[in-house]
């Protein structure tokens, strides 16, 4: 009887995984009758959904809440219905991501300001187009699908609580293919007296930065950002820090910062200030300068409603 039990055992695996999948981001999901079985297993990340698998990615929402992950599936719900800007005919999904967050909402109602903290940014992708939005200040920012977002763990990281204000910084970050030969190692390893310090590790930044103001604020908004920023004197200095003004609030800047491999490389900044009622958002792209060319066209491309 054991016999036939392990003879058939590889049919019976082979069966229940036969119709696993992998989704645009190379994640595990099976299909079993026409529904979507999504794995949260040693392969899986958090990425921002893509219209284009929008159902999968709110049975992946389901998945998450039942392994307790409330901040993650409330997150993916939230940037769920920001794919709605895209226009898509068929909006059932909407009614589906707002009944998921109504039920995981009211059961962590005690959790509300924690959530929010960790939650309040969402974004979806569609046909290379990434919408960022924030529904509280509210502002959408229209990029590139290639950016992915650094998603907060920690609430206190990169939010601040003051007597005066509220703040916070979030981070998208796009890595670009240089399309340059491999280097001369025998020429690195001259260049940098003898220790190979190579580092092909090299991103495009996107930082968005929110205040809001409990007082009249009276100062000037470009000092408020840098004092918030840590760009102090000593700072500047340090970094080689240069900034030009282009026109009201948005400025290029130039300055040095020491990678992984402890090259100093130049970066090139584009920033943008935004101030009204009480509330202002930051927006800055960098880049190391020597894509300059391909760093300002994806800026060129980025529109912000605040």
């Amino acid at each position: 009887m054991l016999k036939i039990v392990f003879l058939f055992l590889p049919i019976f695996l082979f069966s229940e995984n036969r119709n696993w999948q992998k989704d645009l981001f190379g994640r595990n999901f099976r299909v079993n009758k026409q529904k979507y079985y999504f794995s949260i297993d040693e392969e899986y990340k958090r990425v921002l959904p893509d219209l284009s698998q929008v159902y999968l990615h709110l049975e992946e929402a389901k998945e998450l809440e039942n392994k307790r992950r409330y901040i993650d599936a409330i997150h993916l719900n939230q940037s769920i219905l920001v794919c709605s800007e895209f226009g898509r005919k068929d909006r059932t999904f909407i009614v589906e991501a707002k009944k998921n967050l109504g039920r995981i909402i009211s059961k962590y109602s005690d959790l509300e300001k924690k959530i929010q903290k960790l939650t309040d940014i969402t974004a979806c992708a569609n046909n290379g187009e990434l919408i960022i939005s924030n529904e509280s200040f509210p502002y959408k920012i229209f990029s590139d699908s290639r950016f992915s977002y650094i998603f907060p763990r920690d609430e206190y990281r990169f939010a601040k609580e003051d007597r005066e204000f509220n703040s916070k910084f979030s981070y998208f970050r796009m890595e670009f293919d240089e399309n340059k030969p491999e280097p001369d190692l025998q020429e690195m390893y001259e260049k940098y007296n003898h220790d190979l310090r190579f580092d092909r590790e090299k991103f495009i930044t996107l930082m968005i930065g929110e205040v809001y103001f409990k007082e009249n604020f009276s100062g000037e908004i470009l000092d408020f950002w840098d004092n918030r920023r840590g760009l102090n004197s000593n700072i500047k200095k340090s970094i080689g820090y240069e900034r030009k003004k282009i026109d009201n609030l948005k400025f290029n800047s130039e300055f040095f910062l020491t990678d992984k491999s402890k090259y100093k490389r130049k970066f090139t900044a584009q920033e943008m200030y935004f101030f009204k009622n009480g509330k202002s958002i930051l927006v800055i792209l960098f880049y190391p300068t020597e894509i300059s060319e391909f760093g300002k066209e994806i800026f060129q491309n980025l529109k912000i409603q605040f």
